[in-house]
């Protein structure tokens, strides 16, 4: 009994599995969000001067806003702003009990505001 001599590899069922793949691979990329926010960047020397005067806003573990320590809504940022110098210095304070939803909203308004000078400021541990 003679063996039948093998004259190739049968790639067809390979190339089914590969463009099963792609397939899925392409599906999942569809669900990927890009959109961003864009952060400044964070450094020590990057620090405002102590001797100007910055506004603040200050998140509470609540999801209240407060400008300057005093009570505010969110639709309230902007008619507060509309006079200030864009390049003024803002702090943002928040500590961990802090939400981060009405942080991401108070970045993006002041962004859309086009004020170019923020800082985080935030608790340490000790």
């Amino acid at each position: 009994m003679r063996l039948k001599k093998i004259e190739g590899i049968n790639i067809i069922p390979f190339i089914d599995i590969m463009l099963v793949l792609l397939v899925i691979v392409l599906m999942e990329a569809t669900f990927v969000r890009t959109d961003a926010l864009t952060l400044p960047q964070s450094s020590a020397d990057n620090a405002a001067p102590s001797g100007t005067a910055a506004l603040s806003f200050s998140i509470t573990k609540d999801g209240q806003l407060l400008f300057e320590g005093q009570a505010i809504g969110f639709d309230e940022v902007a008619s507060k702003l509309a006079t200030i110098d864009k390049n003024a210095p803002i702090h943002i304070l928040g500590d961990s009990q802090s939400r981060l939803q009405e942080f991401v909203t108070l970045l993006g308004m002041l962004q859309n505001l086009q004020m170019s000078n923020l800082s985080i400021i935030t608790e340490t541990k000790q």
